[in-house]
């Protein structure tokens, strides 16, 4: 079932964002897997994309190049001419208007004003989000668009804290691949996570990922995996309804 677009606000980080969701939020084989001309089909939008990669990658056409993005949120900012295929993932649109002449802080500063593509991890937990956001969306005969809004301003919330959070010190090109599962590892919320079963689902040995973390963050799995999780409790509190018993 397709619905109108239509457009949700979110607060996040004391700040309001209208989210756009329309018949293209739901990617249905839009990307056969060749290479197209990148002079077709290229335009640009008054509002960012924001894509959600997770199988399939999204390939991104721009100034005559093509770049694929794979289990990645990629963000296109407004005004940018450029073409993008996709065989699955979401897509949504942000539109923010400051109320006053002060920028944003943090992840929304960082989001809303890029001036080239950027792209950064998507976790377990966000893919969740949006596979709810497309059930309520789509079913609202089952579900209201108030919770639609709500899981929106969860996902978002999520997006603050995976981006916001930590930044990595080390730049060594031989454990980046690694990091980035690790990473995810942490800001998934969904299922109980230790060292030994992220080391495994890696083929690393429980030494190799602390060493890894060691190197860029200077904190144990545990150290991170406590303040992420604190991060998430406190940020719930302060833009949700939810008790401390619920969180």
């Amino acid at each position: 079932m397709r619905r109108a677009s239509k457009i949700f606000k979110i607060r996040i980080e004391d700040e309001t964002l209208a989210v756009g969701i329309d018949a293209s939020f739901v990617a249905e084989n839009m990307y056969n897997g060749e290479r197209c001309n990148p002079l077709n089909g290229a335009h640009y939008h008054a509002r960012h994309e924001l894509f959600f990669a997770e199988g399939e990658p999204i390939v991104l056409y721009q100034g005559g190049e093509a770049t694929e993005y794979s289990r990645c949120v990629l963000c296109i900012p407004p005004f940018l001419e450029h073409h993008t295929e996709r065989k699955s993932g979401y897509r949504l649109t942000l539109l923010y208007k400051p109320a006053d002449d002060k920028k944003p802080k943090g992840f929304l500063r960082q989001l809303l004003f890029a001036k080239q593509p950027i792209h950064f991890p998507c976790t377990e937990t966000a893919m969740h989000y949006l596979k709810e956001v497309e059930r309520h969306f789509f079913h609202p005969h089952l579900h209201s668009d108030e919770m639609t809004e709500h899981l929106l301003s969860l996902l978002f919330l999520e997006l603050s804290l995976t981006c916001g959070g930590l930044a990595p010190s080390s730049d060594a090109k031989g454990e980046e691949s690694y990091l980035d599962m690790i990473e995810n590892a942490l800001f998934d919320f969904q299922s109980d996570q230790n060292l030994g079963t992220v080391a495994r689902r890696l083929g690393l040995s429980t030494k190799q990922v602390s060493r890894i973390l060691r190197k860029s963050y200077d904190s144990s799995f545990a150290e991170l995996l406590c303040e992420r999780r604190l991060s998430v409790a406190a940020a719930l509190l302060r833009n949700t309804q939810m008790t401390v018993a619920e969180i």
